[in-house]
């Protein structure tokens, strides 16, 4: 009776743990639309969309991010990864204020591995694809 027991708690364990990454990337996602979306009252927005593709990194408690071509940032605040690109497959209406933009956000970019912190991209857990539509300059 204990091994299905010890075996269901430890399956809620793991599955309650992936709901609470998986509510995580969904608030990393809220913060990089409204970054984007705000992007435009300031000027503040530091990401070059001409390379089409921009990357960042997020600690798991979102505290720490980073853009990924930030060389300083440390592996292990490397928790989620983001990828924020123009969609391929949608066509955006040139004179049009909104820019489409894909976010793809996944987990966990490093994993420790004894006293280091190893890349772990190619094993990662993802939120959907998202196609948002930001704006990103003003009309004239």
């Amino acid at each position: 009776i204990a091994a299905p027991i010890l075996g269901l708690l430890a399956l809620t364990a793991k599955s309650g743990n992936e709901v609470s990454n998986v509510v995580r990337a969904e608030e990393l996602k809220r913060v990089v639309i409204n970054e984007l979306r705000t992007a435009i009252k300031g000027g503040g927005l530091d990401w070059n969309f001409t390379a089409s593709n921009v990357g960042l990194f997020a600690s798991e408690d979102l505290v720490e991010s980073a853009l990924s071509s930030d060389d300083s940032f440390a592996d292990q605040f490397k928790y989620f990864v983001v990828d924020v690109q123009d969609p391929v497959d949608v066509i955006a209406d040139p004179d049009s204020i909104n820019r489409m933009v894909l976010l793809d956000i996944r987990w966990p970019a490093f994993v420790q591995s004894g006293n280091s912190w190893i890349d772990n991209r190619a094993n990662l857990m993802e939120l959907n694809q998202i196609i948002v539509p930001v704006v990103l300059t003003k009309p004239y």
